[in-house]
């Protein structure tokens, strides 16, 4: 029997508990009563075996003890060997057969078995996967084996766009045969063996040579200095481990050419756009070219000048494909000075006779490109000439204070320095603008104004260093006499020359030595002046003498007719007429009858005057018309063809009228009769004869006249 002991706990609605122990002596011998799960068969997980769950107890119990107060115990027996308390699940069983025996125990030690069998079936072990892995695309009739195993299953798979051209899961199929696209992967096969085991999966990576290929490539920079390393590698897609690559670099590349993926480093050793290609095969082959800028090193070009005297000398750096300039006294062992902007100028200061050499490089800061220190300038500070005197040719006369020289107008003279070798000589006469370089003597023709004038002269070293300007005053004495244009008098008349004083002595044509000559003919006038230093001068003008105009205004006269008389007296230059108290500039003027004196002072084209007068008196017809010509002789021989009436042209409103011996009017004139009619009548000449006329004055002062004019024609 066994004791038993039962706790009993009461509590009422207020909380309060009351417990209670009971005793119960049992007298148990029933076993408990329990099953087992069926039995068990599973793939192994590996080559060992495999891991089991779910092998619990289906159910067990007891006619007196409580479940909770059974034992469970387990053993395992065959292949696998475990016991221990509880379940038996997730215990790790053996390949091969296996017994599982649970037991349970009562509280009274009754106890109660089963059994079941776990079997644990072997994994297959699938051979490697024979056959071609490398192929061209679209390769076929490929085919793939495993090692057989009878009764096993094999399961293939193949990359995306290939084709099995055999069944892939019948019993014993552990071959295939292949077509292929151009998807590189792997193909795959499974096995599954009679126990239905699935083995691990083998696998045979296919690589399709050139179905993917893409060449492609880095580089870690695009742009680099000359001799800069520049790394380039591949990034071709669709290569694999027996894909090759041919890297030619370009023009003066180092190294020129490369195999290999890379990373590979290269550099330039000159400047421009360098093309690198890469070239990858497998199979196939794919190319690509890419560009890389490859900048020049920064070159310089340094100049500068030398100087004259103690003072700044500057050494000049023009950079190319440079933005930085660095100065240097040691061939860039020391940076002496860096600018960064231009003008590139660095400044020394040198004493006389001493010299500096300096280097230069150019950097660009942007692609840290630095040049190399090749460049160098030595300058000096030479030292300065010091112009020697002016020395003049010889002379007997003494110059004014204060000058070197002195020269007559229009004089050549020579003046020189005492010449330094190597040495050149600038001189300058800058009121005669002369300037002559490289010459230790000047010749000078002192064509200029009186006075002082300066010469000047400069010493340039054979180092282009310029001396001091010894400059002197020469003094030019330059007598001018100037007689004045030529001299235009009229008959009768005398012109004084006069010279102005201040001159050492005058001499004239004729040998007179005043500072005056007075002349009335005609002659060339000459005259020389001397200066107080020696220096002449002469000029000449020309007196010349007009004759007078010749006036004749005839005699005296009397005038008739209303009309007047005209008094013309040729053509000269300027009129002055003066008739009582009246006066004209006309060239002619008409006169009355008893206009009295008229005076006419004229002017040639001289300007020489003359003057005549004549008295213009009253009025006598007889004067005048005393006497008509009485016959013309109109025979062609151009001697008295016409006509003539003296005078009647002071009467120009006369009428005339010839009649012949019948009384017919054969010519008629009413004014203005130009002494013209040559005889005819109506175009005909008239027969010799005499013919009668009458003139009528149409004058209150002269009564008409009568008379015969004859017509001889032999």
């Amino acid at each position: 029997p066994i004791v038993v002991t039962r706790t009993y706990t009461v509590t009422d609605a207020c909380g309060n508990a009351n417990t209670y122990d009971q005793t119960i002596n049992v007298d148990d011998s029933t076993f408990p009563t329990l099953v087992c799960p069926g039995n068990i068969i599973q793939c192994a997980d590996n080559g060992l075996g495999a891991f089991v769950s779910g092998i619990s107890l289906l159910s067990y119990s007891d006619n007196c003890s409580l479940p909770g107060n059974l034992v469970v115990l387990y053993n395992i027996s065959g292949a696998t060997i475990a016991s221990g308390t509880g379940d038996a699940s997730d215990s790790f069983f053996n390949t091969g057969l296996s017994t599982v025996q649970y037991v349970v125990i009562d509280e009274a030690t009754n106890a109660a078995t089963c059994n079941f069998d776990v079997t644990i079936n072997p994994l297959p072990i699938t051979s490697d996967i024979a056959g071609n892995n490398i192929l061209p695309c679209y390769a076929s009739n490929e085919t793939y084996t495993v090692n057989h195993v009878p009764d096993s299953k094999y399961l293939w798979t193949v990359p995306s766009d290939a084709t099995i051209l055999t069944d892939t899961s019948g019993l014993g199929v552990n071959s295939i045969q292949v077509n292929f696209g151009s998807v590189s992967n792997d193909i795959t096969v499974t096995e599954l063996n009679a126990y239905g085991c699935m083995g691990v999966t083998k696998s045979l990576e296919i690589h399709l040579l050139g179905c993917e290929l893409i060449a492609n490539f880095e580089t870690d920079k695009t742009t680099a200095c000359q001799q800069d390393t520049i790394v380039v590698w591949s990034t071709s897609s669709g290569v694999s481990g027996s894909s090759s690559y041919s890297w030619d670099f370009g023009i003066n590349a180092i190294p020129a050419t490369a195999a290999g993926p890379g990373p590979h480093e290269i550099y330039y050793t000159s400047d421009g756009l360098k093309t690198i290609t890469l070239t990858v095969a497998e199979g196939v082959t794919d190319t690509i070219s890419k560009d890389v800028t490859i900048l020049a090193l920064p070159g310089i070009v340094l100049s500068g000048d030398n100087r004259c005297g103690s003072g700044d000398v500057i050494y000049e750096a023009i950079p190319d494909n440079g933005n930085v300039v660095e100065f240097s006294y040691d061939a860039g062992s020391t940076i002496e000075e860096s600018i960064n902007f231009p003008p590139y100028h660095h400044t020394a200061n040198l004493n006389e006779n001493e010299t500096l050499e300096v280097w230069a490089r150019a950097v660009n800061s942007v692609y840290g490109c630095y040049g190399n220190w090749s460049e160098s300038i030595t300058l000096t500070a030479y030292p300065l000439p010091v112009t020697g005197e002016i020395i003049p040719e010889s002379t007997s006369v003494t110059p004014p204070e204060n000058h070197l020289d002195v020269a007559c107008h229009n004089e050549s003279k020579t003046y020189s320095v005492n010449a330094t070798p190597g040495s050149t000589y600038t001189w300058n006469v800058p009121d005669l603008s002369i300037q002559i370089e490289d010459a230790e003597s000047i010749e000078v023709i002192w064509e200029t104004d009186e006075g002082s004038h300066s010469i000047t002269v400069r010493e340039t070293s054979d180092e282009g260093c310029e001396g001091s300007l010894r400059s002197e005053q020469v003094y030019v004495s330059a007598p001018e006499v100037d007689l004045g244009s030529d001299q235009e008098i009229c008959e009768g008349e005398s012109y004084t020359f006069i010279v102005p004083d201040g001159f050492a002595s005058y001499e004239w044509h004729d040998n007179s030595t005043g500072r005056e000559y007075t002349g009335s003919a005609n002659e060339m006038i000459w005259v020389g002046v001397t200066s107080d230093y020696g220096c002449t001068d002469h000029d000449t003008a020309e007196l010349i003498v007009h004759p007078l105009p010749i006036l004749d205004l005839g005699d005296d006269i009397s005038v008739c007719g209303e009309e007047g008389y005209e008094i013309y007296p040729g053509e000269y230059n300027s009129y002055q007429w003066t008739i009582g108290s009246n006066t004209y500039t006309s060239s002619s003027v008409i006169v009355y009858s008893g206009t009295g004196t008229v005076t006419l002072t004229v002017t040639n084209s001289y300007n020489c005057e003359a003057e005549d007068e004549i008295e213009i008196l009253p009025c006598d017809p007889d004067l005048y018309f005393g006497e008509i010509s009485n016959v013309f002789t109109p025979n062609g021989d151009g001697v008295h063809e016409t006509w003539v009436i003296n005078n009647i042209e002071l009467y120009p409103d006369a009428t005339i009228e010839v009649f012949d011996r019948t009384g017919r009017l054969v010519f008629h004139k009413d004014g203005g009769y130009g002494n013209d009619w040559d005889g005819t009548f109506k175009g005909k000449p008239l027969p010799m004869d005499t013919y009668y006329y009458i003139i009528d004055f149409k004058s209150t002062d002269l009564a008409p006249r009568k008379g015969t004019v004859t017509i001889v024609r032999d």
